[in-house]
């Protein structure tokens, strides 16, 4: 049929109370839509409790300051439709919340409940939970550490498209778990991985890391500046972010890519 004509019988679901409607309407590109109708439509299909709605209007809310999208940020209501989403058995949904719980953005969250997320998202063929599942395997959170497997894992899933794996990576090599010494130069490689996917952060990352040194290598002033210098001159427009991100790297004296799950790791090999 017509684009027209199926547009006519989307909406007169939607019209009709179809929480399916206005959700496939908001993955689309309506003529003469502003960004702004289409995540009302979304909204409309997360108030009906379409899963992938919830899902995907909680990230909106939890990350609306660097979406630019138009709407006001809501962190507290995005966390509580994510959390929805993956009660009603969302793969992505609960990927994405153990992500949040590891980065510590919801205090009081154990690391077994963040590998239990990820695992789910594992067994339902999502190459995130995948990814997640196999860091949490890297540094024994949530369960016995299993180095090997957690780096295939990892690696196969940044293969899949998970690409935030790249700065997981550079965090394991950098500090070293378990068995796995610290390997400066991995960890910069892995950077470099994620800069070339047009990573914001990935050279401020690394001039920190540079400038610090770890146990494999001493700090190193030059690489730094150059790390820096690069950072700056390929996002111009991020300038005031990307200083940022490597004072804060510089005042703390460290960086951890998922920082409550690698605290907890590394409390336990104390």
């Amino acid at each position: 049929t017509s684009e027209q004509e199926t547009i006519k019988w989307m909406s007169a679901a939607m019209e009709h109370g179809s929480a399916t409607a206005p959700y496939i309407l908001s993955q689309v590109v309506l003529p003469n839509e502003t960004e702004a109708e289409s995540l009302k439509r979304l909204k409309l299909a997360a108030d009906r409790h379409n899963v992938m709605a919830l899902f995907l209007y909680g990230v909106a809310l939890m990350s609306a300051e660097q979406l630019d999208c138009g709407i006001q940020g809501n962190p507290e209501e995005g966390m509580r439709l994510i959390q929805i989403a993956a009660m009603l058995g969302s793969p992505e949904a609960a990927s994405q919340l153990g992500t949040y719980y590891a980065l510590g953005r919801v205090k009081g969250v154990n690391a077994k409940r963040i590998y239990l997320l990820h695992e789910y998202a594992h067994l339902c063929g999502l190459p995130e939970g995948t990814a997640g599942l196999g860091l949490c395997k890297v540094l024994g959170a949530g369960c016995k550490p299993d180095v090997k497997n957690g780096i295939q894992m990892m690696l196969t899933a940044r293969d899949k498209g998970a690409l935030w794996v790249n700065q997981a990576l550079a965090s394991v090599y950098y500090h070293g778990y378990h068995d796995l010494k610290p390997d400066m130069k991995k960890a910069l490689d892995y950077l470099a991985a994620d800069a070339a996917q047009d990573s914001i952060y990935a050279y401020a990352i690394a001039a920190g890391l540079s400038a610090l040194g770890n146990a494999d290598t001493p700090p190193n002033p030059t690489m730094a500046e150059f790390y820096l210098k690069q950072a700056l001159e390929s996002k111009p427009q991020y300038a005031a972010e990307i200083r940022q991100a490597y004072d804060a790297i510089i005042a703390t004296k460290n960086w951890h890519s998922m920082p409550l799950l690698e605290q907890e790791a590394s409390a336990s090999q104390k």
